[in-house]
């Protein structure tokens, strides 16, 4: 399965779904990350620092963090430098230039599943990059894309005003065997992390894992607004295609305490939400089982 990470700068990958990146990797899945923005153009100018080391700096950080990750493909697209977007200020470009180079990493690169930022972060760029994913990967007929997952950015995604779309996930990534190797990639990132109580320290990183996979019963998760999921060429007794059409823990979740699903079925949900292998007879089983409840439901 061919998976593409597409974030406005370096650091937003690990941060945003740096556990769900790893999950992929060692599933032997062919995952790459493309960055859009260099992540420092924007700073000022310090006379101690020469910016071209901060470029160097920052794009050996995106290699360590990949390699963190279990990624031997470190960045598909132009970033930074060569893409010449301007960091903070994507804004400035026409959205149809970025479409189009997101659209040509496609071409080269038919992703079936992308993960990107969520539309109504504070960040200009992460908007910007939402945007533009959401256009190149209109579903139109012969596209790769089976489905697009947005992230949420701590000190981003949480600090939007009313005005912008709330993050509101309905799609739980078990995390709890890849949270370290998330926090050993932000360790690449170390000077863009700050003190606890920051949103962006490794403490907080840690706490909302827990919360999000607390919500769902798990130990720690990434949580993701699903934007589009399709159904590949089979049926929906696929765990494939289970894994597209539901939250299979939030509905399990739920279920389970109104006592309408058993302890094991409840234990199968959660399963078939994190674990791509489930076999054809459990994900059969459970769909059969959510379609008796909504006939009743209906009845």
């Amino acid at each position: 399965m061919k998976v593409l990470v597409v974030a406005a700068h370096p650091d937003d990958e690990a941060l945003g779904c740096g556990g769900t990146i790893a999950r992929h990797a060692a599933a032997g899945d062919d995952v790459a990350v493309a960055i859009m923005a260099d992540g420092v153009s924007s700073r000022p100018i310090r006379s101690d620092v020469d910016r071209a080391a901060e470029f160097a700096a920052r794009r050996e950080a995106l290699k360590n963090a990949a390699n963190a990750l279990g990624l031997h493909r470190h960045v598909h697209a132009s970033w930074g430098l060569d893409l010449r977007l301007p960091d903070n200020r994507m804004d400035s470009v026409d959205l149809i230039d970025i479409v189009k180079e997101l659209e040509g990493v496609l071409q080269s690169f038919p992703a079936e599943i992308i993960y990107t930022h969520h539309g109504g972060d504070l960040n200009i760029d992460h908007r910007i990059t939402h945007q533009a994913v959401m256009t190149a990967c209109r579903p139109m007929p012969g596209a790769s894309v089976k489905a697009i997952y947005a992230f949420e950015v701590p000190s981003s995604t949480e600090w939007a005003s009313d005005s912008l779309p709330p993050f509101r996930p309905n799609h739980f990534v078990d995390i709890s065997a890849t949270l370290d190797k998330k926090l050993e990639a932000l360790q690449a990132y170390a000077e863009e992390m700050r003190p606890f109580p920051h949103p962006r320290s490794f403490e907080a990183v840690q706490a909302l894992a827990a919360w999000r996979g607390a919500s769902v019963g798990l130990k720690a998760a990434e949580a993701f607004p699903m934007y589009i999921g399709l159904l590949g060429k089979g049926n929906a007794s696929q765990p494939e295609a289970l894994h597209q059409q539901v939250n299979a823990g939030v509905i399990g979740m739920k279920l389970h305490e109104a006592g309408k699903i058993s302890d094991e079925t409840h234990t199968t949900l959660l399963e078939a939400s994190n674990n791509p292998e489930l076999s054809k007879r459990k994900a059969g089983d459970i769909i059969t089982q959510l379609k008796e409840l909504e006939a009743k439901r209906g009845s």
